[in-house]
């Protein structure tokens, strides 16, 4: 009696097993052959300057996958459209994935800008801050540290190379060290309200212009800037007022542990 009672409960669940799995291939055939009605997208990372919108995300995947309306959703290749969107320079990464009720998300970050880099020849990039060039845009100028001078830097209208990547693109250019200067600013309250523009010298070195005060500040070529940091830091903590400041031209941190000031020759 036992026995057929186990039976029957081992044939239940046997049923049971096969009407769900019958029912998940069934809304798995049903969501593959529902059409794509509406494309829903939100973009990320905008904050203060906005490089690219809605309307510019929806208008890439439109004109790239003119039958994306209608196409059943079993028939969409989203990698592909993951992939187009990760091309735009602006667009840091992009994630695509589809609903039962035939919604197409979209999720777009856009790259955000850490330092603009300003060449002789009327060009520019940005960096952003995970170290990736960028170009710039004719309609928006975000407020982030400006780097002039002798800088020199491959095209990356049509593809975002990252500086740190050590390939032959960054050869002879000196945007490396200036991501590594421009982060460190960037990272520190103190530094990031106090300069606004580096000048980049045609030997790699780097120059601090700050807000206020008369003096630059020699950094060197990107290197210790944790420990050369500290040592200004210091120093203007130690009593270098704005009056005081005013009586140097230049404040060199490219020494091991001391700080050598140039006094002006006129006050």
């Amino acid at each position: 009696m036992k026995a057929g009672k186990r039976m029957l409960k081992l044939v239940a669940m046997s049923v049971g097993l096969v009407s769900v799995a019958a029912l998940l291939g069934f809304v798995e055939s049903t969501s593959e052959s529902m059409p794509v009605n509406d494309i829903r997208i939100e973009v990320q990372g905008l904050g203060e300057v906005q490089f690219i919108d809605e309307a510019m995300v929806r208008n890439i995947m439109l004109t790239d996958q003119s039958g994306i309306m209608g196409v059943p959703l079993g028939r969409m290749d989203l990698r592909v459209i993951e992939d187009r969107l990760r091309e735009v320079p602006a667009i840091a990464n992009a994630e695509v994935y589809s609903t039962m009720d035939g919604v197409l998300h979209v999720k777009v970050d856009q790259r955000v800008p850490l330092v603009r880099v300003m060449m002789k020849e009327g060009k520019g990039l940005y960096l952003d801050r995970n170290g990736y060039a960028m170009p710039t845009s004719p309609v928006h100028s975000p407020r982030v540290l400006v780097a002039l001078g002798a800088v020199r830097a491959p095209d990356v209208s049509e593809q975002v190379r990252h500086v740190l990547s050590g390939d032959s693109t960054w050869a002879g250019t000196h945007l490396p060290g200036l991501y590594r200067l421009a982060k460190a600013i960037d990272a520190d309250p103190q530094w990031r309200s106090l300069f606004d523009q580096v000048v980049v010298h045609a030997n790699g070195q780097f120059e601090l212009i700050p807000i206020v005060g008369m003096h630059h500040i020699l950094i060197g070529d990107g290197s210790d800037l944790d420990h050369r940091l500290e040592k200004l830091r210091i120093f203007y903590d130690k009593g270098l007022h704005q009056a005081d400041s005013r009586r140097y031209s230049t404040i060199d941190l490219r020494f091991a542990d001391q700080v050598v000031c140039t006094k002006r020759p006129t006050l």
